[in-house]
């Protein structure tokens, strides 16, 4: 994975062997190649862009796993354990949280596509130049879409245009940007960076670390999906899986090992892995209902969960192939589970399953595994809805999807329980918008409630 990881875009650009436009031209496009490898070095820190930037407060603040009193006491951070019981203050250090790291992702991109702006585009750069405006564009859309699912209310056509979003800075200049832009004008903007960027983007990327189009169309599929625009987000979805419908055959997994994924698997379209301390094997137990959820003869049962001595269960299906590391990038299965939910929330009943079908076949023991069946489109979402949630979990997916479900009187709450002290989060309640730092100010849970 080291090796991966260190594949840098400049060297890339630096011997793909573009075509100069005539022997006397050859300096100025050597110069040209070597000015776009510089930029493109500032989105190849992998450490900044792909690694621990998303903290997965989201997931850590959902209802996928809890904490006992002892495992929440052991937490060595205030912010870690107000995450928890969704505090207003949620960051430990202004330098180290999730909101900090991807405005840093968003200023590396804003700082690449100020000076492309200034950098001619030319034979012999053509296609490094694209894609590092492609890259810079999909990571800053990427940067502003965790934040939006994390930090802010869930999109709602009627008050978007009327309640915060977040911090938009675009230019290098606004890094100190501090107020929000609308949740509106958030989505907006978040929109318009992907589909920018996926003409850009490289048909195949040099590594899974790096952006091509089936990830941009995949990322705006979600980002449709998350504002309830279903008939877009199938659109998006479909072009995604033009390129790549590969799923793993979760036979072929190793269910006693203790980590039974792989980094780059076969499934992964564009790979990205966070942490959070709640989140670690040795502390997280998945909630009991959640696990009785899956079959005795559903693969997941084993190839996902470990059993603890307390017979409680934690979760090792990481797709980053790495002990309490989740993978927070995009693959497949998601797509298809997308794909799923748009087609019954059409009204096509037998397209939904079948599609979700196609996914559970691989899940299942041979043998055992019965295709589902729904006789309307309103039982066909339930049951994709509820194998979403079991297939991904701890993808820093959970508290994005509660909010949009949510949005449409699905009535989820949370409660937590510690040392005999009962803490609830009512649907809708203005603490799913998780605080916001930017700069030197926090948005508080009061200024972001709907008016």
């Amino acid at each position: 994975m080291n090796d991966l990881m260190t594949r840098s875009l400049s060297t890339h650009a630096q011997s793909a062997g573009f075509p100069y436009a005539s022997p006397e031209d050859t300096d100025r496009s050597s110069a040209l190649v070597a000015t776009v490898a510089r930029y493109a070095a500032l989105l190849d820190a992998n450490g900044t862009i792909n690694q621990y930037c998303n903290k997965a407060v989201g997931e850590a603040s959902a209802d996928n796993y809890d904490l006992s009193s002892a495992g929440w006491a052991s937490l060595f951070l205030q912010g870690d354990r107000n995450i928890y019981t969704w505090g207003n203050e949620i960051t430990n250090r202004r330098s180290s949280n999730e909101c900090s790291n991807l405005y840093r992702v968003v200023a590396r991109a804003n700082t690449v596509l100020q000076a492309l702006e200034t950098l001619d585009r030319a034979p012999a750069n053509a296609r490094s130049w694209d894609a590092l405006k492609g890259s810079a564009l999909f990571w800053r859309a990427d940067a502003f879409h965790n934040l939006l699912r994390n930090h802010a209310l869930a999109y709602h056509g009627a008050t978007a245009p009327r309640i915060p979003g977040i911090p938009l800075p675009l230019l290098p200049a606004h890094a100190r940007l501090r107020s929000p832009a609308t949740l509106h004008d958030s989505y907006c903007q978040v929109i318009a960076d992907l589909q920018a960027a996926i003409p850009l983007l490289p048909a195949i990327p040099l590594n899974k670390l790096k952006p091509a189009r089936s990830a941009g169309h995949a990322l705006l599929g979600r980002v449709w999906l998350s504002m309830g625009a279903f008939a877009e987000a199938e659109r998006s979805i479909d072009s995604a899986l033009g390129v790549s419908d590969e799923l793993m055959d979760y036979h072929e997994m190793n269910p006693a090992a203790a980590l039974p994924f792989r980094a780059f698997n076969t499934e992964t379209i564009y790979h990205a892995h966070g942490g959070n301390a709640l989140l670690s094997i040795g502390r997280a137990r998945i909630d009991p209902k959640l696990y009785a959820m899956y079959d005795r003869h559903d693969l997941r049962k084993r190839l996902f969960f470990k059993q603890n001595e307390d017979g409680t269960q934690a979760f090792k299906g990481h797709y980053s192939g790495i002990e309490s590391v989740l993978f927070v990038g995009i693959a497949t299965d998601e797509l298809y589970l997308a794909k799923a939910e748009c087609r019954a929330r059409a009204g096509d009943a037998p397209s939904a399953m079948r599609t979700l079908n196609a996914l559970l076949v691989k899940r299942w023991r041979r043998g055992w595994f019965r295709p589902l069946a729904a006789s309307t489109a309103a039982h066909a979402l339930t049951v994709v809805l509820q194998e979403r949630r079991k297939q991904l979990l701890f993808r820093d997916l959970r508290w994005m999807d509660i909010k949009r479900l949510n949005r449409e009187g699905a009535g989820i709450g949370i409660q937590r329980v510690l040392n005999e002290r009962t803490f609830v989060l009512p649907p809708n309640d203005p603490r799913f918008a998780l605080p916001l730092r930017h700069g030197t100010e926090d948005v508080s849970h009061e200024e972001k409630k709907t008016p």
